[in-house]
């Protein structure tokens, strides 16, 4: 049986812990953006004639985005930036938002390479659609900004 100052002592622990997991988008000791931590959201389904990817982009600016299909295997690669104090005059006070490069590897259940593989970036929401056809060649993904 646990002594109760003990127990106090692991709760005080589990607290501290807690305190420094829930802060961990500062990094040590100066609270300013981690980079590199972002890794967006996407769902993946099908209609009759395309695979669709659906990826939450927020801050994204269409020309930060690249796509590529290689096989099986769609890549997403881009930056987003947080905006905030950028100088000695302002510093965050809380930062949830992540910010930094990302990429993501989508692996598809079959070779897609469709006469138009397309993308859409609006409103912070990444569109594209992988018409299904046979193929193992490598393609670059056509983006129609909005």
């Amino acid at each position: 049986m646990l002594a109760w100052p003990m127990i106090r002592e692991l709760m005080a622990i589990r607290d501290q812990l807690d305190s420094c997991l829930d802060d961990s988008t500062y990094l040590a000791g100066n609270p300013q953006p981690a980079e590199g931590v972002f890794s967006p959201s996407a769902d993946v389904y099908e209609d009759h004639d395309n695979i669709i990817i659906v990826m939450e982009v927020p801050g994204i600016e269409a020309d930060t985005v690249e796509l590529e299909l290689d096989g099986k295997r769609l890549r997403i690669v881009g930056k987003t930036l947080l905006e905030g104090p950028v100088d000695d005059k302002g510093r965050f006070l809380r930062l949830e938002r992540s910010g930094g490069g990302f990429s993501r590897d989508i692996e598809l259940p079959e070779v897609l390479v469709g006469d138009e593989p397309t993308g859409t970036l609006e409103r912070g929401i990444l569109v594209v659609h992988l018409p299904k056809k046979s193929s193992n060649e490598h393609h670059r993904i056509r983006r129609e900004d909005s």
